[in-house]
């Protein structure tokens, strides 16, 4: 996954991911493998002690064959809470899906999480 981010201004970035991923299927099926693309665009407010941000996310089949744009694609979008002073950083998500496809089955998504920076 590549991953950039750019400070527009003070307290103020933005980030930029894309990678790709590669599924070999175990079962029997026609096609053994798909390939992916994951992107997504986030943007924060740095202010201390937590940053708060937002985000936008997607995956895009590229090996779909015969499929429209919504059929080989799934958009997400997220807000974030995360904790930004010292070693141990507390965080939190509420995802929420655009595509109707995925909402059917997912409401939201709400996760909690922690890192530990390494100096």
């Amino acid at each position: 996954m590549y991953s950039h981010a750019a400070t527009v201004q003070e307290a103020v970035r933005v980030e930029g991911t894309v990678g790709p991923s590669f599924l070999i299927y175990t079962s029997d099926v026609s096609d053994k493998t798909d390939l992916l693309a994951h992107y997504g665009v986030r943007g924060w407010y740095d202010a201390r002690p937590v940053s708060i941000g937002a985000g936008f996310s997607g995956t895009a089949m590229l090996t779909a064959e015969n499929a429209s744009f919504g059929e080989r694609t799934i958009h997400q979008g997220t807000l974030y809470v995360a904790g930004n002073t010292g070693s141990i950083r507390p965080h939190a998500f509420f995802r929420l899906p655009i595509d109707e496809d995925l909402s059917e089955t997912v409401n939201y998504v709400f996760g909690v999480g922690l890192s530990v920076v390494m100096h």
